[in-house]
């Protein structure tokens, strides 16, 4: 099952990705992917509710997967909810600019041109 939406993945990033699955019956391995990050599940039990993160080494577009690897298994019409969160990489400290300390400057060469 593949969405029709194709994911922008920004490297640096974390992106969440949480699911339900309240009742099957077949636990067949799985597989969730978007882009290059593939998660995999076997030997679990119904109700399943999960998620992970992964922090994206690369930029790239992707539809989010979730792959059956039994042909035979139709669990994820149960499939309930998909979310995928993505959470902004903190940008780096920017240093006050130069200028400042050249407006510094400038003033105290105003206050010294000043008349007495």
């Amino acid at each position: 099952m593949e969405t029709n939406q194709v994911f922008t993945i920004t490297a640096g990033n974390t992106h969440d990705i949480m699911f339900a699955i309240p009742r099957g019956n077949q636990t067949d391995p799985f597989t969730i992917s978007l882009g290059a990050m593939v998660q995999s599940y076997a030997d679990y039990d119904f109700p399943i509710s999960g998620g992970f993160g992964f922090v994206a080494g690369a930029n790239e577009t992707a539809p989010l997967t979730f792959a059956l690897n039994s042909v035979a298994n139709n669990n994820f019409s149960y499939l309930t909810s998909i979310s995928l969160i993505e959470t902004v990489a903190d940008a780096p400290a920017v240093p006050l600019p130069a200028s400042g300390l050249l407006l510094g400057s400038l003033g105290a060469l105003a206050l010294r041109r000043r008349p007495a």
